[in-house]
């Protein structure tokens, strides 16, 4: 949550803002939690329909915001580019804010617990930090799957766990295609079901 207040509306917001957008010199973070931010080209049609790409970054207040984005990629002419986490000081083990670009984030989930979904998000740095309700750190979770590729090939920084539930599609984004990888459940020896989806 963002709290915004009129003395910080920007004075030039009714020159730069398109009708029912306002533009803002300061906003508070309502909760000392994660944030994201998402950095993406869009393409646009101007008059004429010349088209051309804007490049645009958003704060996101939770992951699932992210996602939508990436969901929603193809039919609005998205393509993203790269995914920041920024971390409150009691996240992060210091006693600041940090920002980090996110590699990969992993499916996992609270050991000892019905199966419910948590993401984990590995920086490019090797950091990992955890969406766990209770505040388990990533390495206290059981990770069974990879979700989210933004980066080249992630680098294995886990002990893949196989655990009961149900199964999340993989994406890997940020290049020409996507490849999603949705893994069927059976045996072992079963080969996932690979398709193509267009993120440009």
């Amino acid at each position: 949550m963002f709290i915004t207040s009129d003395s910080f509306r920007s004075p030039v917001s009714a020159f730069f803002c398109e009708p029912g957008n306002t533009g803002w010199i300061a906003a508070e973070l309502g909760l000392q939690q994660s944030w994201f931010l998402a950095y993406f080209e869009q393409a646009e049609t101007a008059e004429g329909d010349d088209e051309f790409s804007c490049e645009r970054t958003m704060l996101f207040t939770d992951f699932r915001s992210v996602e939508q984005l990436i969901d929603a990629g193809p039919e609005r002419g998205i393509r993203l580019k790269s995914v920041h986490i920024l971390t409150p000081g009691h996240v992060n083990g210091t006693d600041t804010w940090k920002m980090d670009q996110i590699r990969s984030v992993w499916l996992g989930r609270e050991p000892h617990s019905e199966y419910i979904p948590m993401n984990v998000f590995e920086t490019i740095s090797g950091e990992k930090y955890s969406a766990s309700f209770i505040g388990l750190t990533a390495d206290e979770l059981q990770i069974e799957s990879l979700k989210f590729n933004f980066i080249d090939r992630p680098q294995q920084h886990f002990s893949i766990t196989p655990i009961v539930g149900p199964r999340q599609p993989e994406y890997t984004v940020g290049q020409e295609t996507a490849e999603i990888s949705v893994e069927q459940s059976g045996s072992a020896s079963d080969s996932p079901r690979r398709f193509k989806r267009e993120t440009e």
